[in-house]
């Protein structure tokens, strides 16, 4: 749902205690080759929709939103914003789905990962969240 997307972006972008860490950026799927570090990334896993009868009555969207640092010595600082972007996150009035109306949003798992590009680690720290919306 492009307006779920374009209102995660706006609630994570301008969050003071995203921007306090040091954060850049936020992006959608990949950050941008180039991009100083730490960014954020969300992306949506999937979007069961439930039924009642012939009646719509819910999606769960379920998206996955990480820190993005350099190296392992960045593992500390990706799950520091991993913390405040649950804070941030769980129970956010802010995100929207208009239309609809998101009911609830929630971190349901934890994430932490490495990987590598040639000679550079990068370090992922973050949940995925569950995003109810009627």
């Amino acid at each position: 749902m492009r307006s779920l997307d374009a209102s995660l972006y706006t609630v994570l972008n301008g969050a003071s205690t995203l921007i306090a860490l040091g954060v850049t950026g936020v992006h959608k799927s990949v950050g941008p080759e180039g991009a100083t570090l730490p960014y954020v990334i969300f992306d949506q896993a999937a979007a069961p929709i439930s039924w009642t009868l012939s009646t719509f009555a819910y999606t769960d969207y379920f998206y996955n939103v990480r820190a993005v640092t350099e190296g392992y010595a960045g593992e500390e600082k990706a799950k520091q914003i991993a913390e405040a972007i649950q804070v941030v996150l769980n129970d956010s009035t802010a995100v929207t789905a208009s239309p609809r109306t998101v009911s609830s949003i929630r971190a349901t798992q934890e994430m932490s990962y490495s990987e590598r590009s040639g000679n550079q680690v990068f370090y992922h720290a973050g949940a995925q969240y569950r995003i109810e919306v009627v």
